[in-house]
């Protein structure tokens, strides 16, 4: 890929991306384990696949959290970036 060239055009730090990788990842093995598990304690309904869904939402949301693959330093500066300026 382009990589080698992004690389000599502007300097990233590699191990921050790495160490940001994994942490994700491990929120969303988090989040499927959970996922995995209401799956065999939950009974086969129509809504089975909404309270589902909307516990992997809940738990990689959390997860994220937990694991600090985003912390909340960030969340802010990304709340101020894209909040509409009133004025």
């Amino acid at each position: 890929l382009g990589l080698p060239y992004i690389y000599q055009m502007t300097r990233f730090r590699i191990g921050w991306l790495l160490k940001k990788l994994t942490l994700t990842i491990s929120a969303a093995v988090g989040m499927g384990a959970v996922v995995w598990y209401l799956q065999l304690i939950l009974p086969e309904t129509k809504t089975m696949f909404g309270v589902m869904l909307l516990a992997g939402v809940l738990s990689y949301g959390i997860l994220v959290l937990i694991v600090r693959a985003v912390t909340i330093t960030e969340l802010r500066q990304l709340w101020t970036a894209i909040k509409p300026n009133r004025s």
